[in-house]
């Protein structure tokens, strides 16, 4: 049979198009004539579709039809598979095996089609069509948007490959808007197989179905974690050849080569890579393919673009420009500060850009031509042209360009803001005209209040010539807006950053109130008068101002706010005009941190080794070390429940992680497309895109996207490219474990007595039960202080025992209760234990005085022994407490002039011990009663009731020790800011002032002195010196006080701490991190007993006194210790002058730990660091080291406190006693030895001179000249903002020092960058 010419195949093709009902004779057709489909090779040929072939094309070239594209199928993109089985479809057998080969689903437009190809027969087509699997396509396949052709595998299964026309081909003739048409397409790719060995039919029924959304697909590995993700970001590669702008290329060049001018310090080569980058972000921000894209690649090897939720494909990606911006999130210690400030220096000439946007009706109209030098200098101005290194560089030749300098200052670069929309319609709109915004090259730094100081003294340690203008007092307000632009920095303490937004809003309050007022007078006087009263608001400089960049240090604050909940600081944020926003941060969230932290807290009792090590960070073990329970041997040993549990901790931690990221990108960067609004149509949702969905139900978001996300907003190091330019200083941790005194051994015993007794005696129920629900409160005071006592307890009273021990004994007496043989054991030990505490004479003179008992050995007369001793004893050794040791110090000082110091001591200590016993012995002040109302007399109702077996808690506090002398009996209540802030006052002084005749106007004026700060009479003096004491004397080596030393105190971990500090404190720092300020202060104690000075940091001082206390530690060679509270060392302090760390007790939290360390653990650090952590065996601590080994971070995280971790809570629970001796132990044998006896006299620490609390502090320039020019900036604001008036603070801050600085033991730091 001869083959059909061209128009007889057209038109059969027409009628196959066109008659639905003619199945049998298209089958007729095609099965009578076979010698037309034996052109076609069915074993050999791969698609209906001749690929190959060109398509007929319109008539006329210039204007496209869609035959242009629903014919060409090349134009589509070969997706993936749809599998279909025949009895779903209800075809027969014979029909279906009709298809052998690949035949295509005809379209109408195919009778324009001039290739050759089988297609489906109109039976078959329909039957596929009507399919549950195939029905709702028929829309878009009659539409073009997809084209399909079918294959039958075998007699019962078969599978139709698809074609998708993607959304960016052909829109101008193919109408792409039809939702239901979308709707459907959607459905289809959701449902596609992409696999290869799908689309050439290499499959079996068993073969899993490959996704577009891979979370769907069966059998895969589970996705990487956000923690992993973070940890092996790659590492910044700046790139000078994408920076087009020359002066920023410049720039980079000199950032890259560490030749920046006014840089002092030599930067590493990772800083360098990491400013150079942030500078190519700022200058040239990349385009990113829009996020919720998949990028995919179809069946012959072509990329292509999915978003598969808004039922989209696209053969060129959809992309954003990048925010100018970002986050660095460098590992703490490796010098993020200085990166920024490289960053400024290099770009410090370079103004910020008028954005595109408000670019339009810049360049000035002139009703005349302008002279040159005006045209030049507007032309400089407007496009932020770099000017003012050049022109002194040729005006230090000796040339006069103050023409030059006034015309370019008087045509600074500026752009009008647009007047906002109007929120609503009104017949009498209010017209906001435009705003002038000028360009400025200044930046914005905001630093937490307590790093202001830091910030000021890496500033001057690492550059020199910038124009700093420090905000950090409330009360002073900012100068105008043309002084502000004069600024290379303005440094603000969070909290006056914010206070802009509290002035805008205080005002805005006011003027609404006073409008109100206004309006209504008018209406009463007035009627009909259309008078719009004026009222003035205040207006923040900053807002006239385009700053170059924004700088947020320890920023991940910003991730506490979203769109529907804004603080102050976000508010600031969104009123100014900034040109690039960063976030510094090397903890971005809670649980984001380098695994260098997770992996080198301290887990064996001797590790030695950097936490940088390179092997740490394969990334096949990265997370089984930074999270252990993630391990094959944690997963086995793990209980299904307990397995389940962790996950779910997991992923809960990493959504809350998620959505402060999501916040920080969408509310602070800015970043497209999350902040773009609902009216742009284009609206994404983080939760829905970038979560993934183990984080929530509605969440579909790909490992692709999340990591494309962050890799556009981070940058950081990995470690190991760290490791290339730097090798910090070895860290060796060390777990001690410490036996216990028998008086530590006491004390823990009393707790575990009134757990143990109060379980008992109220059966384990009801309110009076420790550890019932409303008991809450007490229980978390109880295991407060349980934790202080593994230091040294003081808290029970006498009387507490003894009351608990005849309930006790009287509860066993009477047997009103049934109890088990166990309890009865267990309270008849708890009885013993409590008698043994009353028996104990060192122990209930600890009660009555509240002292730390140190054993004195003297050569003191017996009665001079019993006037100072604690218990009145006349022994060698003597007890006395560590106040007594103090004031014995101050009384032989004070006496060096006579020929016998002694003179007078027995007197001194019966008036000491006389005050002392006075103190006690005082009622305390009742509190003042409170009017009742009826919600105090509900909460009385609710107060949970009388502890049963009449336990106590214990009292948390020591007794302080006021100016007169007096030891008085600690309250019942948490220590008060003024409370610590005396104590630290008076241990930095080395010396407890004012005797017991001072009056209280001498107190009085005394605390006045403390709470103002002493300033330098020169502001360029940074270190105060200490008046000298005048001593008429020596002590003289034959009297018997030479040989008076401390040979033993009531605690373990006090006595191993003054053995360490004395062997240390001459050669090296001492950091000790402590949980309790009762710790503090007994160690504060100690150290004054043996004259090393040192300073507290507690979080209840102000914020300026903790930034002076640690530029003193670092800067001053003074002070040797510093007492540090463990909840205040995660803020980006920089210790590095320590190289002794000393934890009194476990952090509960690694990550705590670790941030502690990295303190003193970081760049600038040039000896090795020793770290301590100090355990006592048999207590709480022990269980608290083992259990947070095996606790997950995500666990770590959700405890707020150790109760609320099941086995800390259980072994609490369950409390055991401690043993003790049966047989009689002398007191000195109680107590817990110095490896080294300690002299008491002849140290200087009781040395008197006038009292001054900041005798040997550093103070800050900047904090000098801030205090000085106070009255100055007040007189501005008065003056309404006058220039000469203004400027009160404006200081080339490098300029008078020197060009190398030393730490406090005489190590260079010139190059040594700092965080």
């Amino acid at each position: 049979m001869a083959p059909m010419d061209q128009n007889e195949r057209s038109a059969k093709r027409q009628k196959l198009a066109s008659d639905e009902s003619s199945g049998l004779n298209d089958e007729a057709f095609f099965q009578a004539r076979p010698d037309d489909t034996s052109t076609f090779n069915h074993e050999k040929e791969s698609s209906a579709f001749n690929i190959s072939s060109s398509p007929l094309t319109s008539s006329s070239a210039l204007v496209p039809v869609p035959d242009d594209f629903i014919l060409d199928i090349s134009k589509y993109i070969p997706a993936g598979c749809v599998r279909m089985e025949r009895q779903d479809c209800g075809i027969s057998p014979e029909l279906w095996a009709s298809c052998d080969t690949w035949h295509a689903f005809a379209h109408p437009r195919d009778v324009f089609n001039t290739r050759d190809g089988p297609f489906i027969v109109n039976a078959l087509q329909q039957k596929l069509f009507s399919s549950a699997t195939l029905h709702n396509y028929i829309g878009i396949h009659y539409a073009g948007w997809v084209r399909m052709e079918f294959k039958a595998r075998d007699q019962d299964c078969g599978q139709v490959r698809v074609y998708v026309l993607p959304d960016d081909i052909g829109r101008s003739v193919i109408e792409r808007e039809e939702k239901s048409l979308r709707k459907a397409l959607h459905s289809l790719l959701a449902q596609l197989d992409i696999s290869k060995h799908t689309w050439i039919g290499e499959r079996s029924r068993e073969t899993p179905i490959m996704h577009i959304d891979s979370s769907l697909d069966l059998g895969i590995q589970d996705q990487p974690s956000l923690f992993y993700l973070f940890n092996t970001l790659p590492s910044p590669k700046p790139n000078l050849d994408v920076v087009t702008d020359r002066y920023a290329n410049d720039a980079m060049y000199r950032i890259l080569n560490s030749d920046i001018a006014g840089l002092k310090t030599q930067m590493y080569n990772y800083q360098r890579r990491s400013a150079a980058l942030m500078l190519q972000r700022e200058t040239n921000p990349a385009q990113i393919i829009d996020p919720r894209l998949r990028i995919l690649v179809d069946q012959r090897g072509d990329a292509w673009y999915c978003d598969l939720d808004a039922g989209s494909c696209l053969r060129q990606p959809r992309t954003f420009e990048a925010p100018k911006g970002g986050i660095c999130a460098e590992t703490m210690g490796l010098g993020k500060t200085l990166i920024c400030l490289a960053l400024i220096l290099a770009t410090r000439d370079t103004s910020s850009q008028i954005p595109a946007e408000h670019s339009v009706g810049t360049i000035p109209v002139r009703p005349k031509t302008g002279s040159l030098l005006d045209m030049a200098a507007d032309t400089i101005g407007r496009t932020g042209t770099p000017w003012k290194t050049e022109l002194a560089r040729m005006e230090a030749d000796g040339s006069d360009f103050s023409k030059c300098r006034e015309a370019l200052k008087s045509h600074a670069g500026h752009y009008f803001l647009p007047s906002p929309a109007p929120r609503r319609e009104s017949r009498k709109p209010r017209v906001i005209p435009p705003r002038k915004i000028w360009l400025t090259s200044a930046t914005i730094v905001v630093v937490p209040t307590n790093l202001v100081q830091q910030w000021l003294h890496e500033i001057q340690k690492h550059t020199t010539g910038l124009k700093v203008l420090t905000m950090n007092d409330l009360s002073i307000p900012l100068p105008s807006s043309e002084d502000l632009a004069e600024y290379d920095i303005l440094l603000f303490s969070k909290q006056r950053f914010e206070k802009e937004a509290t002035l805008m809003a205080e005002t805005s309050e006011d003027s609404r109130t006073r409008l109100a007022r206004l309006e209504d007078d008018l209406l009463r006087d007035h009627a009909g008068l259309a008078i719009a009263p004026t009222v003035e608001t205040y207006h923040s400089p900053l807002k006239n101002l385009h700053f170059k960049r924004l700088i947020v240090d320890e920023g991940h604050t910003f991730g506490n706010s979203s769109s529907s909940s804004r603080t102050e600081a976000v508010t600031v944020v969104e009123f100014l005009q900034l040109s690039a926003r960063w976030i510094v941060s090397g903890t971005p969230t809670q649980g984001l941190y380098g695994a260098e932290v997770a992996i080198g807290h301290s887990e064996s009792s001797s590790v030695s080794a950097t936490p940088l090590e390179e092997n740490d960070f394969d990334n096949s073990n990265l997370l089984t070390k930074a999270f252990p329970y993630l391990s094959d041997l944690s997963e086995s040993d793990a209980s299904p429940q307990t397995s389940k549990k962790r996950e779910a901790m997991f992923f809960k931690q990493e959504r809350k992680d998620l959505e402060k990221l999501g916040n920080i990108a969408t509310v602070f960067l800015k970043a497209r497309p999350w902040a773009n609004s609902c009216d742009d149509k284009d609206h994404a949702s983080w939760s829905q895109h970038v979560m993934q969905p183990r984080h929530g139900s509605k969440s579909r978001g790909n490992t692709d996207c999340l990591k494309a996300t962050l890799e556009g907003m981070i940058i950081r190091h990995r470690p190991d490219d760290v490791l290339l330019d730097i090798a910090l200083p070895p860290l060796h941790q060390t777990i001690v474990y410490l036996e216990g005194s028998i008086q530590n051994k006491l004390s823990l015993n009393t707790f575990s007595m009134m757990v143990t007794s109060n379980a008992v005696t109220s059966e384990r129920r009801d309110a009076d039960y420790f550890f019932h629900p409303r008991q809450r409160k007490a229980l978390l005071q109880l295991v407060a202080n349980l934790r202080q006592a593994s230091f040294f307890w003081s808290g029970f009273e006498s009387e507490h025992v003894r009351n608990t021990v005849e309930i006790a004994k009287k509860f066993l007496e009477e047997k009103k209760v049934p109890i088990t043989l166990a309890d009865e054991v267990l309270l008849d030990e708890a009885i013993k234990a409590g008698e043994a505490v009353l028996a104990n004479e060192i122990s209930q003179t600890i009660c009555k005085y509240h002292e730390m008992p140190m054993y004195i050995q003297n050569e003191f007369a017996d009665d001079v022994r019993k006037a100072w001793a604690l218990d009145s004893q006349p022994l060698n050794p003597t007890l006395m407490g560590a106040t007594m040791v103090h004031s014995a110090q101050k009384f032989v000082e004070s006496q060096l002039w006579k020929e016998d110091p002694m003179d007078g001591l027995l007197q001194a200590g019966e008036e000491s011990m006389k005050a002392a016993f006075e103190g006690i012995s005082q009622p305390s002040n009742p509190p003042p009663k409170k009017k009742s109302t009826k919600n105090a007399r509900k909460k009385a109702a609710e107060v949970a009731p009388t502890l049963a077996g009449g336990v106590s808690v214990g009292d948390a506090l020591s007794p302080r020790r006021t100016r007169s002398g007096i030891v008085r009996q600690a309250p019942s209540s948490t220590p008060s800011s003024a409370v610590l802030e005396s104590l630290t006052n008076t241990v930095t002084s080395n010396g407890i002032e004012a005797t017991s005749s001072s009056s209280e106007h001498d107190l009085k004026a005394a605390e006045t002195m403390q709470a103002t700060p002493k300033m330098p009479s020169k502001p360029k003096s940074i270190l105060k010196k200490s008046p000298k004491v005048t001593i008429a004397g020596k002590l003289d080596p034959s009297l018997p006080l030479t040989s008076t030393s401390i040979v033993s105190t009531a605690s373990t971990k006090l006595s191993y701490l003054m053995d360490k500090v004395l062997l240390h404190q001459q050669d090296e720092k001492i950091l000790v991190f402590y949980e309790a300020d009762n710790v503090a202060y007994y160690i504060a104690q100690a150290l004054e007993c043996l004259g090393i000075k040192h300073l507290i940091y507690a979080k209840s001082l102000s914020s300026a006194r903790r930034a002076q206390y640690v530029v003193t530690f670092n800067q001053s060679r003074v002070f040797r210790v510093l007492l540090m509270d463990v909840s205040q060392a995660a803020f980006g302090l920089d210790m590095s002058s320590a190289s002794r760390v000393y934890f009194v007790n476990p952090v509960f939290s690694p990550q705590v730990e670790a941030q502690a360390v990295k303190r003193a653990h970081r760049i600038g650090q040039a000896k090795p660091v020793y770290v301590e952590t100090l355990v006592l065996k048999g207590s709480i601590e022990e269980v608290i080291v083992e259990r947070r080994k095996d606790m997950s971070t995500e666990e770590h995280n959700k405890c707020k406190s150790i109760l609320d971790d099941q086995t800390m809570y259980d072994w609490i629970k369950n409390v055991r006693f401690q043993p003790i001796p049966e047989e009689e132990v002398s007191g000195p044998e109680q107590m817990a030895k110095l490896k080294t006896k300690q002299l008491v006299f002849g140290r200087g620490a009781g040395a008197k001179g006038d009292y001054d609390p900041d005798e040997d502090l550093v103070f800050g320039e900047g904090y000098a000249k801030a205090k000085e020019g106070k009255g100055k900036r007040r007189a501005a604001a008065k003056g309404k903002g006058k220039r000469t008036a203004a400027v009160a603070f404006a200081e080339g801050l490098s300029a008078e020092m020197p060009g190398s600085l030393q730490d406090a033991d005489g190590n260079a730091a010139s190059g040594m960058p700092l965080l």
